[in-house]
C-alpha cells in the first residue's frame, strides 16, 4: 500500500514453476502512544483451467467418381488452452465416419481419420459437418466443414462398323 491507499498486485505463476511471492506490511504513522498498524487481506487464487479446441484444417474437400469411395482424409485436434481438453466427435452425414470419436489433449496433437462411404451416391455436391465438442472448452463447439464432390462416371461406347449391313 501507499499510505492509507492499498494497491492490488497480480502475479502469474507458471505451472510447475518455483516462483515465490513476498508480502510485506508497512506500519502506518505514529499516533499518540505508538504506530498504527494497517491490515489487509492477502488472497492467493488459482485460475481455472480452460481448454480451447484447435482444429487443422477446418475444411475438407474430398472428391470421387460415381460408384467409388472417396479417399480417406485426416484432420487434427489439439488443446491450445490450459488443462485437459476432453473432446467428442460427431457428424451429420451417413456417408462419412471419424475415428476415433473421442479423446483428450493437454497440448499434444491428435490425428482423426475420416473415412468416406460414397460408392452409392449419385453425381453431385454434398455437404456435411464434423463437430468437435467439449462443454468445458472456451470455444465449444468447433466444426470441420466437408464438401464432397461426386463426379459422374464416364461411359465409353465402342462401335464396330465392320459388321454393319451394306
Amino acid at each position: 500500500g501507499n499510505g492509507n491507499t492499498w494497491t492490488q498486485y497480480s502475479v502469474n505463476f507458471a505451472s510447475g514453476s518455483s516462483t515465490q511471492m513476498s508480502v510485506g506490511f508497512k506500519l502506518g504513522s505514529s499516533s499518540g502512544t505508538g504506530p498504527t498498524v494497517q491490515w489487509d487481506t492477502l488472497r492467493v487464487t488459482q485460475l481455472a483451467s480452460v481448454p480451447t479446441i484447435a482444429l487443422s484444417p477446418t475444411s475438407l474437400a474430398p472428391s470421387c467418381t460415381q460408384g467409388s469411395n472417396a479417399a480417406g482424409q485426416t484432420f487434427t485436434v489439439r488443446n491450445s488452452g490450459t488443462g485437459t481438453l476432453s473432446y467428442a466427435i460427431s457428424d451429420n452425414a451417413s456417408w462419412l465416419s471419424c475415428s476415433p470419436t473421442s479423446g483428450t489433449s493437454t497440448g499434444e496433437t491428435d490425428t482423426i481419420t475420416v473415412t468416406y462411404s460414397t460408392s452409392g451416391l449419385s453425381a453431385g455436391t454434398y455437404n456435411a459437418t464434423i463437430t468437435v465438442s467439449d462443454p468445458n472448452a472456451s470455444n465449444n463447439p468447433q466444426a470441420v466443414a466437408v464438401t464432397l464432390t461426386v463426379n459422374p462416371s464416364k461411359l465409353t461406347v465402342a462401335e464396330d462398323f465392320t459388321s454393319m449391313p451394306s
